[in-house]
């Protein structure tokens, strides 16, 4: 079992979210917390006998986790991985139609002086 997971992992342990772990550990210190390295920069961890002091009905699923996988909570935003150059493209042609439509403005108004 590790000593510290990430908030996101005691999230998903809690069946909560991660800005309600960082509330409780950082605001409230109901956790033990500290910052540390990780594979993708820095991250703010918990400590899992903090976790297991407050919530003891986790531990089955704290030391026997292998891989743990965090589901979002019904009704949270889902997020959609695009592709980048198709929507700049998009945006473009956005850019385009709005200066169209300026101009036909001005025209309309220069018709109707």
């Amino acid at each position: 079992m590790e000593e510290w997971i990430t908030l996101k992992e005691a999230a998903g342990l809690l069946g909560t979210t991660v800005p309600t772990i960082r509330y409780r550990a950082i605001k409230k210190g109901q956790y033990e917390h500290k910052k540390e390295q990780r594979k993708f920069g820095e991250t703010t961890v918990v400590s899992t006998e903090s976790l297991l002091r407050e919530h003891p009905e986790v531990e089955d699923r704290l030391s026997g986790k292998e891989e743990m996988v965090v589901e979002a909570p019904a009704g949270a935003p889902q997020f959609v991985v695009g592709d980048a150059d198709r929507i700049k493209a998009l945006a473009d042609e956005l850019v385009k139609v709005q200066t169209r439509e300026r101009e036909i403005k001005q025209e309309m108004k220069d018709l109707l002086r």
